[in-house]
């Protein structure tokens, strides 16, 4: 299949060909993942002089940090469950679906577990576990993280840390709505060879605030709440939990909002439906000329 060219192809062609390659894919990925799963029960990785599996599929395979822990994950799966194998190849069940499911398959009703996730979206493998899990939900989180804009070598002195947009509250709101003050956790790279660490906790991306949290003020009067352009210094992360009606709501008002947002971008659906509460609720802000 190597050499041909694809802007010559015709549509059923390219088509086809789409669908074979994802195939292959699939069956290769699983053929690594059954590779690794022997390598592991040898502890081959250890002849070559690499601590772990996954240092060694890091260092010598080239795989990112999260790529390996999906791969590792799915192969020990492979051990405990080898059923997951042939679902894998058909793309009825994805690395990181494995991932999750993990932790689970020593369990009694395993078997039950895995035909019913089989063939899902990840979010929905998720729901799926979500009440077998014992954490604790997460707290509110909101973070000040690097913008994607450049932003200039050298800043005066003089100049605030943050120019943020102006907040216009309602009467009698508070003066300032502050922002968690406890640091972002950090997680190191999980080691295969050490206890297996819950699914989410495979490597995230790691959030380098921009600086310490610091309050976001409401304006004490009235202001012109016509909405204003991004910041192109600083971007704001927010998360927090709730619970599932929460969710459907989100699922249903993104849905709504294709026509306007083709992305589906949580922030530009949560901005209109922000502004259109307050519209509401602060009809003077919005007056022309205010």
């Amino acid at each position: 299949m190597n050499g041909v060219n694809i802007s010559k192809l015709s549509a059923e062609e390219l088509w086809a060909r789409l669908i074979e390659l994802a195939k292959v894919e699939r069956g290769a990925t699983c053929d690594l993942v059954e590779t690794l799963a022997e390598t592991d029960r040898r502890g081959l990785y250890k002849d070559h002089s690499y601590v772990s599996l996954f240092e060694c599929c890091v260092h010598k395979l080239g795989f990112s940090e999260a790529a390996a822990y999906r791969r590792i994950r799915a192969a020990r799966s492979l051990k405990l469950f080898p059923p997951i194998g042939p679902l894998l190849r058909q793309g009825r069940l994805t690395l990181e679906s494995i991932a999750l499911l993990h932790p689970f398959l020593k369990d009694p009703d395993a078997a039950a577990l895995v035909s019913a996730a089989a063939g899902k979206r990840v979010w929905e493998v998720e729901r799926l576990i979500a009440s077998r899990r014992t954490e604790e939900p997460r707290r509110d989180v909101v973070r000040f993280i690097a913008p994607a804009l450049a932003v200039p070598a050298t800043v005066p002195e003089t100049r605030p840390l943050f120019d943020l947009p102006a907040v216009v509250s309602a009467p009698n709101a508070p003066a300032s709505i502050a922002a968690p003050t406890e640091p972002p956790a950090v997680s190191p790279s999980p080691s295969p060879d050490q206890a297996s660490p819950p699914p989410d906790e495979a490597p995230p991306p790691i959030d380098m605030p921009a600086a310490a949290p610091v309050a976001v003020q409401a304006m004490a009067g009235p202001a012109n709440h016509e909405r204003e352009a991004p910041s192109s210094r600083h971007a704001v992360r927010i998360a927090f939990t709730a619970d599932e009606s929460f969710f459907r709501l989100m699922k249903e008002a993104q849905a709504a909002m294709r026509h306007k947002y083709p992305s589906g971008r949580l922030d530009e659906v949560f901005r209109d439906a922000l502004e259109a509460l307050l519209r509401k609720k602060t009809p003077w802000a919005y007056r022309k000329g205010r």
